[in-house]
Formats: C-alpha cells, sequence, structure tokens
C-alpha cells in the first residue's frame, strides 16, 4: 500500500518557522542517510501555506481568513 504523508508549515503564519527548521531538519537526515524512508512512502513538505501571516507574523490571511478554521469538507462540496 502507498503512503502519502503530508508536513504543512506556516499555516498560521507565526508558526511558519518552526515548520521550516523541522522540515529542514528532516530533509538533513534524509539526506545524510540517518533516516530511510519505509518502502512506497512519500513524503510532501508545504513551506508556508500562509505567507502573508509568515511575513507579518499573524494567524490570518491577508482576507483575514484562519486557514486552519475555515475548512471545507468534500461532503460541502456542490455537485
Amino acid at each position: 500500500e502507498n503512503v502519502l504523508c503530508v508536513h504543512l508549515s506556516g499555516v498560521h503564519g507565526v508558526e511558519g518557522f518552526a515548520g521550516s527548521a523541522i522540515q529542514c531538519a528532516f530533509l538533513e537526515e534524509v539526506a545524510s542517510g540517518a533516516y530511510k524512508l519505509p518502502p512506497r512512502t512519500t513524503i510532501l513538505l508545504v513551506h508556508a501555506v500562509n505567507p502573508w501571516g509568515f511575513k507579518f507574523g499573524r494567524r490570518f490571511n491577508e482576507n483575514n481568513v484562519d486557514l486552519n478554521r475555515n475548512v471545507v469538507f468534500s461532503s460541502e462540496f456542490a455537485t
């Protein structure tokens, strides 16, 4: 079975610095061979999901939306 692991940083802009550091440390461990991914595993690192919030140190984006709170689930999509 294939596995996808997604790591997002900076959803709340102020968290972007820690998330970036975590992603860099993870990449260094994989590149050095200190950590080996399990077979059939894909890792997707998304840096600075909220770049405006990251820049200004805010939880919200430029439209005053908290991206972690305003989630649309597939059941809510128009059909």
